[in-house]
């Protein structure tokens, strides 16, 4: 009976034990190298899981405080701020723990830097209610020593985690969130088997390059009808002044026509009315002068009528 407790009791702490160990940076001999082993002999007890919150943040300043200026005294002060608390994922609603006190850390260079957390061998997972995961918490709280979190004055750790979407923490529900506060930033795509990435990238390239291929053609199509329906335009309105001008000489030509043979229908006119009236003169001097001729110069009746109407046709003709 005894070794079965024993065996029981080894297998829980044996998960708890790795996952503590595994989730937490060497802020211990980050700050024994800079401060000595007095005081960072004090962070295990500060980082359990029963341990007040509130304390890891004290302990933070006093190794800042301990060499004022010092570089590597600083990054271990940040190092142990930034520290995930320990608790035990086996008790049912266990949760992480976060100071509430909005004076700590008091050492200015450490205000703004948030914990990691994990929710490792915990049944329901970080954000399922609606809040940020562990994973992406913790990528602003990484960030968060280099960059830390803005507007952290008079403000809490755990009012900080409250602000930026973290709700999975004891006493969440009692903090408001800061309006303005950051939105969750969304889950990472889950990463495609290295095959499958290399085919949906040269996919991708051929696309865009048959995308390119068409655009190009369209192009050359596009400017080739532009050109040949430039050149149509132009023939057009050459052709058209052509004709314009064919018109133009045509009509100068038929009116000149026009002109000509109203002209020489008069000339005609008047020729023809000249010759008829030269007849008429010398056939009335033929007349006259036969009367002195004697006998043969004399005129029958006869011949007179047929005189008279010479005269008279000839009359007619000219008038």
């Amino acid at each position: 009976m005894i070794v079965a407790i024993l065996v029981a009791a080894l297998a829980i702490a044996a998960p708890v034990q790795a996952r503590f160990g595994q989730q937490n940076p060497p802020a211990e001999g980050l700050a024994n190298a800079a401060v000595g082993g007095g005081i960072a002999g004090q962070i295990p007890s500060a980082l359990l899981g029963a341990a007040d919150p509130c304390l890891k943040l004290s302990l933070a300043d006093t190794i800042a405080a301990a060499k004022p200026g010092d570089a590597a005294a600083l990054t271990a002060a940040k190092a142990l701020v930034n520290t995930e608390k320990n608790f035990n994922p086996f008790t049912p609603g266990a949760l992480p723990t976060l100071c509430n006190d909005p004076a700590l850390p008091k050492t200015p260079e450490l205000r703004g830097i948030l914990a990691l957390v994990s929710d490792q061998d915990l049944p329901t997972k970080f954000g399922a209610n609606g809040g940020l995961t562990a994973a992406q918490i913790n990528a602003i709280a990484t960030k968060s020593l280099t960059t830390p979190i803005a507007n952290n004055a008079g403000k809490s750790v755990a009012q900080l985690f409250a602000d930026q979407g973290f709700k999975d923490f004891v006493g969440a529900d009692k903090l408001k969130v800061a309006a303005g506060g950051a939105a969750p930033p969304a889950a990472p795509p889950a990463a495609p088997p290295p095959a499958a990435n290399d085919a949906a990238k040269k996919a991708a390239e051929e696309a865009a390059k048959k995308a390119e291929d068409a655009k190009k053609a369209a192009t050359g199509v596009d400017a080739k009808k532009a050109e040949d329906a430039k050149k149509a335009e132009e023939a057009k309105k050459a052709a058209t002044g052509v004709d314009a001008k064919k018109a133009e000489d045509a009509k100068k030509a038929e009116e000149a026509k026009k002109a000509a043979t109203g002209v020489d229908a008069k000339k005609a006119e008047d020729a023809k009315k000249a010759e008829d009236a030269k007849k008429a003169e010398d056939a009335k001097k033929g007349a006259t002068g036969g009367k002195g001729k004697g006998k043969k110069g004399n005129l029958t009746g006869k011949d007179l009528n047929d005189l008279r109407k010479l005269i008279a046709a000839l009359d007619k003709i000219v008038n």
